[in-house]
């Protein structure tokens, strides 16, 4: 797991990003110590005061902060010229998981803005409904793709 975020850069993590990674990529060479010094980054507490309803929390929190990294360097990898990058993920049954990154360049991004705005006006008054309405447009736009 050390090698697997050797790119990311530590400067553009959240606090908690950052001190997870710094845990993980940590020089310790003994495997329990190791184990612990990430379970107290992840959990706030060391790995011996955990109750065993906390043993879930921790392999949850634990697979979140690793889906966050992950999607973070693919983020920055596919980062050029200061460009705004975003990934999503949207999971159906007729097509299961797809993921996308996308790039918005900087000379496109009042336009992004303009068409965002837009949308948001005609979404306001359906609150209940916006995000199932989004959803099924990028789910529209992947299946064309």
């Amino acid at each position: 797991m050390k090698k697997r975020f050797t790119t990311v850069r530590e400067h553009q993590l959240l606090p908690h990003q950052k001190v997870f990674l710094q845990r993980v990529s940590s020089p310790i060479v003994e495997r329990d110590s190791w184990i612990a010094s990430i379970a107290q980054a992840v959990l706030k507490k060391p790995l011996d005061q955990i109750s065993d309803r906390e043993e879930q929390v921790l392999k949850d929190k634990l697979l979140h902060f690793v889906k966050e990294l992950d999607n973070l360097r693919e983020i920055q990898q596919g980062q050029k010229d200061n460009n705004e990058v975003l990934k999503f993920d949207l999971t159906t049954i007729n097509n299961g998981l797809r993921s996308r990154v996308i790039e918005i360049p900087r000379g496109k991004k009042k336009e992004v803005k303009k068409l965002v705005n837009e949308i948001r006006k005609q979404l306001k008054s359906k609150e209940n409904i916006s995000v199932a309405v989004l959803a099924k447009l990028l789910e529209e736009k992947l299946n064309n793709e």
